[in-house]
């Protein structure tokens, strides 16, 4: 019987749900909104399944990234409503255009995510754009199964955590599968995507744009009515910056065990060397950073010839990029992080992450008071 002890060693996959033939495993969210997997000891039959399919406790094999690329869809219109260059509207078209199936994730209403499945183009836009909440792949894992062993074509994007769940639920490589993971900084819970939500009035629908009254920069369009659309810079986001330092994620974002290997066969991230550090480019759109990881994500990009634009660059080109736009998290349990859920249970996200910034200013002007001390 699985049992969740500490939470830096779950990330929420669902591969445990999808293995359970007895139905015993299902998703329940704690007072965070962050789902965990709970067990009917009534219904359990010590199988073991869900421990076998743990990438945490039985472990997941991954590799290092073989090429790298940046590259964008020539579609212009298509491009200009991607957040990261449109390789995975490429890749999505080109999967359902031969009958296969897309699985990514969607907002499911306003208030939280989910994976989903699209057969056809129309219904691929919705699982477009990076989604900041944690979404539930549900039974995504099984209907995947399902469709990989009927013959069907599968792409399947999510977090690099849930491509290693995935991974170990299949048991065995499929030819017609392409894995793909996407750029993560980190989840966070329902109850930190609510607070925001709640902050910016509730929309009746929320998506990711790169293209805001004719200029090229990452926004969340929040719609009301017909006529009333509001849209927030992403980097000027509440949301994004409690991320950006490390606030409300998931405790098993800030120890993270995939963010050093690829467990995909492709890696998408966002692409946009003009950004620097807390300023928004508007000047270009950006582009996609991609890492092929396996000879079968050569062979999909190399599908992708008369859709692209790509150019090859070099490992240590995409490493300090990376080093570059991808901050250091903070240690679960830290005072700061603590404090911030603690006063967002009660308060609104941006007093939340007022308080945090005052008290971080605060704990390292005192660490730099005694290291002068130290020193003399």
């Amino acid at each position: 019987m699985y049992k969740i002890k500490d939470k830096t060693r779950c990330s929420g996959c669902g591969a445990c749900v999808n293995v359970c033939a007895a139905g015993a495993v299902k998703m329940v969210k704690d007072e965070n909104g962050e789902s965990y997997p709970y067990t009917d000891e009534k219904k359990c039959v010590s199988c073991g399944r869900c421990f076998s399919v743990c990438p945490y406790i039985s472990g997941a094999s991954g590799s290092k990234g073989k090429k790298q690329y940046v590259g964008y869809i020539n579609d212009t219109e298509v491009r200009s409503l991607s957040s990261a260059g449109g390789i995975a509207a490429a890749l999505s078209v080109c999967a359902v255009s031969s009958g296969g199936a897309v699985f990514g994730a969607r907002y499911d209403g306003v208030f939280s995510c989910v994976h989903d499945c699209a057969s056809d183009a129309s219904a691929i836009a919705a699982l477009s754009g990076r989604k900041y909440v944690e979404s539930d792949t549900g039974m995504c894992f099984s209907r995947a199964k399902e469709l990989l062993l009927s013959g069907k074509k599968v792409v399947f994007f999510g977090t690099p955590c849930q491509i290693a769940g995935l991974n170990k639920f299949l048991g065995a490589p499929f030819d017609s599968l392409l894995a793909v993971s996407v750029g993560c900084r980190g989840v966070v819970g329902e109850l930190v995507w609510r607070k925001y939500i709640e902050s910016v009035g509730v929309p009746e629908s929320i998506y990711m744009t790169n293209r805001v009254d004719g200029e090229n920069v990452c926004a969340l369009a929040l719609t009301y009515d017909e006529d009333n659309t509001k849209y927030e810079v992403r980097r000027e986001s509440v949301v994004h910056k409690a991320i950006e330092s490390g606030l409300g994620l998931r405790p098993s974002c800030f120890s993270c065990i995939f963010r050093k290997k690829e467990f995909a066969d492709l890696s998408l991230k966002r692409y946009d060397p003009f950004v620097k550090e807390k300023t928004v480019s508007r000047a270009r759109q950006p582009m996609t950073l991609i890492t092929v990881n396996t000879e079968k994500g050569r062979e999909a990009l190399k599908e992708l010839e008369a859709l692209v634009t790509l150019r090859e660059i070099s490992a240590s080109e995409a490493e300090n990029y990376l080093k570059r736009i991808y901050t250091k998290k903070g240690a679960y349990n830290s005072a700061e992080n603590t404090n911030f859920m603690k006063t967002l249970s009660s308060d609104s996200i941006e007093t939340a992450f007022e308080k945090s910034q005052n008290k971080s200013f605060l704990v390292k002007t005192r660490e730099f008071v005694r290291n002068l001390i130290v020193k003399k």
